[in-house]
């Protein structure tokens, strides 16, 4: 009688397994880049004294809008066309390729590597750009080369590293190196505003949509079973790792903040984008360019990574559709033509296209963050007004963005 109660006693799996913590280091590390430092950074100095409510909105557009996104676009299963389609067809389709120009080897890619070179150039000032471009195109290829392992190499690689370094510099600052705040006029409603302007400028919600796709194939990689049978069990999965990386992200974006608030007063009048290199010596003694040039390039490069993945992935299906070639090999010639395109446009500088889709993107985004409420009030209640929601929004923010004129 033992022995069968024991037979049919069913082992309870874990509530939280190391792969989806892996997954959740992921999705932070995919989405902290070094532009985040910098945005970070300059709230605290700028907040001084009120930081503590500037955080608020801060994290409330850098934090809990990605949250909502990554949950909303895997109850899509990481499907941006179906994802976008609410909106209606065309319009979806526009605003998917306005998105990869943004963050592709048009955009984003060559700014990212364009930092890690100027990072590295401030501590190696004799590194050339080709010499940099020959050590990173391996990198980039190594990191990318299997597609369908690009969650695994960030989340149990160059993650974890990337969290090292940032609460090193984190953790030393806030604990031996905390000095005065900058007294400011902000009120408390004025630092909360501030916190969410400066927060909605990252276009964080873009990247998420976007990178979702390789979070839904990761977590249903090793489900062989009917997609229907297993919703609940990836649904509370995916819950899980937007968790994770939330917690992540809070942490780290608090962590810098608080670190140039308790150091506003020296750092008065210091441009943002010298922040970090004037901050480290104060906390970490003269000899701290190398951890510096360590934040800068691996929290680039990892976003890169990821960007680069998911550019290859939307021109591979294009490639596929126009030359019928097989997947294995035109994933290669697309990723090859993405990050070799993406460092000449870095080495040239090409910016010229940003001035014109970051404006667009400004103009769609509030638009995408009800599409992406909406999407999951759609899956969960059967919300059926998504595309009037989303039109209506995109209407007033451009006659708002007229008006303002």
């Amino acid at each position: 009688m033992k022995n069968t109660i024991d037979h049919n006693i069913k082992l309870k799996k874990p509530f939280l397994s190391i792969d989806l913590i892996f997954t959740g280091v992921a999705f932070f590390a995919m989405l902290f880049g070094s532009g985040s430092v910098i945005l970070a950074l300059a709230l605290g100095k700028d907040s001084g004294n009120m930081t503590h409510w500037a955080l608020i909105g801060f994290i409330i557009a850098t934090v809990l809008l990605p949250i909502i996104g990554l949950l909303s676009i895997l109850l899509y299963d990481g499907n941006i066309e179906e994802y976008f389609s609410k909106v209606g067809i065309f319009p979806g389709k526009l605003i998917i390729f306005i998105c990869m120009i943004l963050l592709g080897p048009l955009g984003v890619i060559p700014r990212l590597l364009g930092t890690a070179y100027t990072s590295l150039n401030w501590y190696l000032p004799d590194l050339s750009f080709i010499q940099f471009s020959i050590i990173i195109i391996p990198i980039l290829l190594l990191f990318t080369f299997k597609k369908n392992s690009i969650i695994d190499y960030i989340g149990k690689i160059l993650g974890p590293i990337k969290i090292i370094i940032l609460l090193m510099f984190v953790i030393y600052g806030l604990f031996f190196g905390m000095n005065s705040q900058i007294q400011t006029d902000l009120n408390p409603l004025q630092a909360i505003q501030k916190g969410l302007i400066d927060g909605y400028g990252t276009l964080d919600l873009l990247g998420v949509l976007l990178i979702g796709q390789f979070i839904a194939s990761h977590l249903r990689k090793n489900d062989c079973k009917v997609m229907s049978e297993n919703d609940k069990k990836f649904q509370m999965d995916s819950v899980k790792v937007a968790i994770i990386g939330g917690l992540l992200l809070l942490v780290v974006y608090v962590g810098f903040c608080l670190l140039a608030s308790f150091h506003s007063t020296e750092l008065a009048g210091v441009d943002r984008y010298e922040i970090i290199n004037t901050l480290a010596p104060m906390i970490l003694g003269k000899n701290s360019g190398m951890l510096i040039s360590a934040i800068i390039v691996v929290s680039s490069i990892v976003s890169a990574i990821a960007l680069i993945a998911v550019f290859t992935n939307y021109l591979q299906q294009m490639f596929n559709k126009i030359f019928h070639f097989k997947e294995d090999k035109s994933y290669i010639i697309c990723l090859l033509f993405t990050i070799i395109l993406a460092c000449i446009l870095t080495n040239l500088g090409f910016s010229g296209i940003m001035n014109i889709i970051i404006p667009l993107a400004e103009i769609c985004y509030p638009a995408i963050i009800v599409l992406s409420i909406c999407n999951i009030i759609y899956k969960k209640m059967g919300f059926n007004y998504v595309k009037m929601s989303v039109i209506t929004t995109f209407i007033i923010t451009i006659i708002l963005k007229t008006l303002s004129f």
